[in-house]
Parts: C-alpha cells; structure tokens; sequence
C-alpha cells in the first residue's frame, strides 16, 4: 500500500505512488494532437509537482506501477493485461458521438466502433469520462463500468489574466504576424480541422461580419486530411484564416477579443475553460456538454449563425454586459482548475490501490 501527503485514506507506508498514463504523442513533445493528448500530459505534469511519481507511456514491467492511467489506444489486449498485472483505469475521452465528423468515412465503421467500445469500456474496471455528459453517452451505448467523471482541468497558473496592456501587446503581435488589422475586432475560434468542430460554421459568420476578423488556430490530423477538409470548407473569405498549430496559445487567448465555439460534438472542450482563465468573453454553441456555462451569466449561448453574430455584436459593443460575463465566468472555471481535479484523481487511484475498485459515482468529498 502506498502513501504520500495527499491521501484521503489511510496507507500503512510511505512509498510514493508509481503511475504510469498511457496517452497519445510522446513526452517532451508539444502536444498537436488537441485535448487527447493535452489533458494527459497536463495530467503528468500535475501529478509530478504533487509528488507522484509518474512515467508517460512506461516502458517498466507493468506490475512495477501502482496504478496504470489509460487515456489513449483502445487496445483491449494491453487493458486486459494491465488488469492482471496491476490496478488500471481508463479515461474516457472519446465516445462514438464524437467521432461522426471527425473521422472521415465513420459512418461505414459506426456500428463497428459502438460494439466495439461498448466491449473496451465494459472491459475497464473503472471508468473516469472527463465529463458527465462523457459519462451519460457511454451509458447510452450500453456500458455499464463503475465509473466517476472528472473533468481534465486546466492550468490556471499558466493561463493567466492578462492587462489591458499585454492583450494590446499581444493583438499588435498576432494581426503583424497574420496580416491582419489591429484596430478591427479579431474572433478566435479553435480546434482540429474536422467539420464537427465547425469551422463551416465559423466561415458563415466571417462572411456575414466583413467588419470582424476571424483566426481559426488547430491542424488537420491524419484521420481527416487536410485534402478532404479543404474540399469539405470550401475557399474562405478575406477576413478569415486558417493558421494551423500555434506555439504559444496562451497569447492567442490575450490577442483575441473573443472566443467562439461553434463545435457539434463535445466529451468536455477545453478552450472555453482556457478562455474563462483569461477573462476572455466566450460564445459558444447552445451544446449540453456545456453544463457549465449558463448564457448571460458568464457567455453568450446560439443555436444558429443569426445567434453567434448576435451575441457577437453584443459582447464587443456592450463593455458592462461583456465585463459581467468574464467576471464570472472566471470565477467559475476555478473548479476546473487541474490542481484541484488532479487531487481528486488522486484520491481515486489510492482508494483503488488501498481498498479496490470504487461503485459508480463514487467521490472523495
């Protein structure tokens, strides 16, 4: 049995815990691959600091570790012998939902991957979906693993609230860089080049504001060409550019005068939480993965293009409206703040460890 500071549960030594998380990309690389290989290495890194100690796709003998983490693979081979080996979990960062629009040709394979997740998941001893509506998706495949949703987190120390005269800095860097004006309102959006993202969308309202500029920072991935995205978005407007992956994103959030999110299709969505921790104003699609984000308390909510160029021109023109909604929706992303999500994780691998596998819905607090 291990022990270390953070524990909720008593431990008879003072071993610190060995977890190895099995996530996309490799370490030490900048992660490109969006949320499913951000959340785990900001997962590792977060754990580090509070003293675990934490390989990235070990390659340690699996009885070595305490606890295996899996966020990435689906490989029911691997999951069945880290169960023999040792304690494992597995995080649920896709669900079938997702993947319509962000795969190309899935609907051929959707009943495939519905059957086959259902068996992956089922398989797990205990889930983690980063979301409850993670959670409330793998239910309505047919999975029936214990599981307790925690949402990724993100790091507020890193995303921090920027003056007036950083955003200024910040904005004069980006429109030189871009080629864009910076006296004219600059709309973010984000995410990889999939059509569930909906950068169609995203297009639409560029045309419609000619006054607005919109940058759409994120790659293509290789489960959807860039070929077939190019011929699915179509030639963009003038006012609109596709800048791919940008190193710095914090400083896209302090150059930005607004995020918008028109996605479909969500397990969780981090930038509107990285948006919140920078007090900047969100728009976001009227989806029920954002419980928590209510419209005209900390964003505006649409349903269509009429709705996200409203709220648009609502959020720029009224500063009392826009400085309400930023107030608080930061106060409100402090619960996703990774320190604290990380602690709950933790909380979760020592009651495997110290006492077995949790029921459904089972938490620390």
């Amino acid at each position: 049995m291990k022990q270390n500071h953070y524990l909720l549960i008593p431990c008879q030594d003072d071993e610190l815990l060995k977890i190895n998380i099995i996530g996309a990309g490799k370490e030490g690389k900048k992660a490109k691959l969006g949320g499913i290989e951000l959340a785990p290495k900001r997962l590792m890194k977060t754990l580090r600091e509070k003293g675990v100690e934490v390989d990235y796709n070990g390659k340690k003998p699996l009885e070595q570790y305490d606890l295996v983490d899996i966020h990435f693979g689906f490989n029911s081979f691997f999951l069945k012998k880290a169960k023999k080996k040792t304690k494992a979990v597995v995080h649920v960062h896709s669900v079938p939902q997702d993947m319509v629009g962000g795969i190309l040709g899935y609907s051929l394979i959707d009943p495939f991957m519905r059957r086959y997740l259902r068996y992956y998941y089922n398989l797990a001893p205990f889930l983690v979906p980063v979301s409850e509506f993670a959670k409330k998706c793998v239910r309505e495949i047919g999975v029936t693993t214990p599981a307790t949703a925690v949402s990724n987190g993100i790091p507020m120390d890193q995303f921090k609230v920027p003056s007036l005269e950083d955003r200024k800095r910040a904005k004069e860097r980006f429109t030189l860089k871009y080629g864009f004006d910076p006296d004219k309102p600059l709309i973010g959006g984000i995410g990889s080049l999939f059509p569930r993202k909906g950068a169609r969308d995203f297009k639409q309202v560029a045309l419609q504001k000619v006054d607005y500029q919109f940058i759409w920072v994120g790659k293509s991935q290789p489960i959807y060409p860039r070929f077939f995205f190019n011929r699915y978005l179509g030639k963009v407007p003038g006012n609109m550019k596709l800048v791919g992956f940008v190193e710095d994103i914090e400083e896209f959030f302090f150059a930005i005068d607004l995020l918008l999110v028109t996605t479909h299709m969500e397990t969780q969505g981090l930038p509107p939480l990285e948006a919140a921790a920078t007090k900047t104003p969100i728009v976001v699609r009227d989806i029920e993965v954002f419980d928590w984000l209510f419209n005209d308390v900390n964003c505006f909510r649409a349903a269509d293009i009429q709705g996200f160029v409203f709220s648009m021109d609502k959020l720029l023109r009224d500063e009392k409206t826009r400085n309400r909604l930023v107030e608080q929706a930061f106060k409100d992303v402090q619960q996703h703040d990774i320190r604290k999500t990380t602690d709950t994780l933790i909380a979760i691998y020592e009651r495997i460890i110290n006492e077995g596998y949790p029921p459904d819905g089972w938490s620390p607090h």
